[in-house]
C-alpha cells in the first residue's frame, strides 16, 4: 500500500483507492483531533497535513489510470472533493454546537460593520490568546467529522465516474 500511496505511476483498483481514500482521511482526521491535545501540537500537524497532498494526488492520477484517463483528470477529481468538503463542513458546522466560533463570528460582523478588514483584525488581535485556542479546539471535532464524511463520499463518488474496465495504455487491470 505505501508504494500505491507514494508513486504517480500505474493503476489503482476501487477497492484500494478508496482503502488509500480512508487512510488519507484518517491520518487528517487524527492530525484534526491532535488540538484537542495541544493546539501547539494540532498547528504543526496542521502544517504537516499539507504534505498529504502528495499521495492524495498520487492516487487520483492512479484511478483516473486505471479508467483510461489521462492523470490531468486528477485536478477534476482534487475540485470535486473539495466542493464536497466544503459543503458537508457547512452542514457539520451546523449540527455541532460552536459558541465560541458563533461569538467569534458575530465579533469579525460587527467590526466589517464599523470599519472594514482592518478593524476586524485589530479586534481579533487584540482577543486573549487563549480565546483563539479554545475556539480551534472547538472546531476540531467538526473538522474531523467532515474529513471522515469527505474522504469516504468523494472515494466513493470518484470511483462511480471512473467505471472502465480492461488493460488501457497505463497498464493491465490492477
Amino acid at each position: 500500500m505505501l508504494s500505491t500511496l507514494f508513486t504517480p505511476g500505474g493503476r489503482i483498483a476501487p477497492r484500494d483507492f478508496f482503502m488509500a481514500m480512508l487512510i488519507i482521511g484518517g491520518v487528517m482526521t487524527a492530525f484534526s483531533l491532535a488540538r484537542l491535545i495541544s493546539s501547539d501540537l494540532g498547528n504543526m500537524l496542521q502544517k504537516f497535513s499539507l504534505l498529504l497532498l502528495i499521495p492524495f494526488f498520487f492516487i487520483l492520477i492512479k484511478r483516473s489510470h486505471d479508467a483510461g484517463r489521462s492523470g490531468w483528470w486528477s485536478v477534476l477529481w482534487f475540485a470535486i472533493t473539495a466542493v464536497v468538503f466544503m459543503m458537508i463542513a457547512a452542514i457539520v458546522m451546523q449540527i455541532f454546537p460552536t459558541p465560541l466560533t458563533d461569538n467569534l463570528e458575530a465579533l469579525k460582523a460587527r467590526a466589517m460593520a464599523e470599519g472594514g478588514l482592518l478593524q476586524t483584525a485589530k479586534m481579533i488581535s487584540e482577543l486573549p490568546p487563549q480565546t483563539l485556542i479554545d475556539v480551534q479546539r472547538e472546531g476540531a471535532v467538526p473538522m474531523a467529522v467532515s474529513t471522515v464524511l469527505t474522504m469516504a463520499l468523494s472515494g466513493a463518488l470518484i470511483n462511480g465516474l471512473n467505471r472502465r474496465a480492461g488493460n488501457n495504455g497505463y497498464g493491465v487491470v490492477a
